[in-house]
């Protein structure tokens, strides 16, 4: 049983043992309220703005990942707002955001790794990516086995 409310992301992953499928994100849209029934509707993305690795970041055994992020947009994007959803302390953002991708050019966000517990550690690192007067929230799944 999952509540959901209009307007909300969800972020939808298979896993089995220590295999994760790329993960797909889903804005819930609910025409009615007082009913059950929803929509999912995919998140939006600019599809001018490459991320590699992707929205996934794995650090495995290691004490820093970087994600690059390659502006093939005809406009500067700027990546600020850092966030992450559960406040896991192991991950920590050692890149000063904000910071602007001019068009064509490319820029790395990098994440430090500093375990705190046993066991699979993940949370999302939320960054709000802004292009002229559009902004949107991209999420990377931060794990480290």
């Amino acid at each position: 049983m999952l509540t959901v409310l209009d307007g909300q992301e969800l972020r939808f992953e298979w896993t089995e043992a220590q295999q994760s499928s790329a993960p797909a994100d889903a804005i819930i849209h609910r025409p009615d309220p007082a009913s059950r029934v929803f929509q999912l509707e995919t998140s939006a993305r600019f599809d001018c703005l490459q991320l590699t690795p992707g929205f996934v970041l794995d650090l495995g055994q290691a004490a820093r990942a970087t994600l690059s992020v390659k502006n093939g947009c005809g406009q500067a994007v700027s990546l600020a707002n850092p966030r992450t959803r559960l406040g896991v302390a192991d991950f920590a953002l050692s890149t000063t955001l904000p910071i602007d991708v001019a068009a064509g050019d490319s820029r790395q966000l990098s994440v430090d790794f500093t375990r705190g517990a046993q066991g699979l550690r993940e949370d999302v690192l939320f960054v709000d990516v802004t292009q002229a007067a559009t902004t949107l929230r991209y999420p990377i799944t931060l794990r480290a086995q």
